[in-house]
């Protein structure tokens, strides 16, 4: 096993209940702390990961529409003295709660979400896994990192996604996006599309 890990719920939100153990002890330590809060899994599940800090300090998403990459955003952590505040303040509309700490300085940074051109080879990589998820892949985005050799983690997938927002809030400076692009107009002509089958 690599340390740090993570444990975090199989059925969550944004990043809800993440946790990391930067050795055996504090794992064993929590797993016996009657006290310690649950990790709040809708279905009763914690998963268990090796945590893998992003050598140039992005998380990607990429959302997926029938079949095909819809659209990429990059955004770049801010705390490398507590790494689950990052992987936890990805909420869309600001769904969820922050670090005290950690919202100022994420207020402070000003945008820290970009759109990201998907690159061809993590287009590929998004055919193949929706291949094999098959008809239950819709809709949904798939959550990336790359590591300090270069290589693509694939460390999240879901099938019901919160789609970007459009309100200025992320960055576009270099035109990835064309103007009043909204994912959320391309997802309700699917679902329309999909009705009217």
């Amino acid at each position: 096993c690599q340390w740090p890990i993570l444990i975090k719920p199989n059925s969550a939100g944004f990043g809800a209940g993440i946790r990391i153990f930067a050795n055996e002890e504090e794992l064993l330590r929590f797993a016996t702390d009657v006290s310690a809060d649950p990790i709040p899994s809708e279905d009763g599940v914690a998963l268990l990961q090796e945590y893998v800090r992003p050598a140039d300090d992005s998380i990607y998403r990429v959302w997926f529409l029938r079949g095909r990459v819809q659209c990429g955003v990059r955004r770049v952590l801010l705390d490398s003295s507590n790494p689950t505040n990052d992987f936890t303040s990805g909420c869309a509309g600001g769904s969820c709660s922050l670090d005290l700490d950690y919202a100022r300085k994420k207020s402070k940074a000003g945008t820290t979400t970009y759109a990201w051109a998907v690159t061809d080879d993590v287009k590929e990589d998004i055919a193949r896994i929706l291949r094999v998820i098959g008809d239950d892949s819709d809709a949904g985005s798939i959550e990336l990192l790359y590591d300090e050799t270069g290589c693509k983690v694939y460390f999240d997938l879901n099938l019901l996604s919160t789609l970007p927002l459009v309100d200025g809030s992320i960055g576009n400076d270099t035109g990835v996006w064309p103007d009043e692009y909204n994912p959320w107009s391309e997802l309700s002509e699917a679902i329309i599309g999909k009705l009217a089958c």
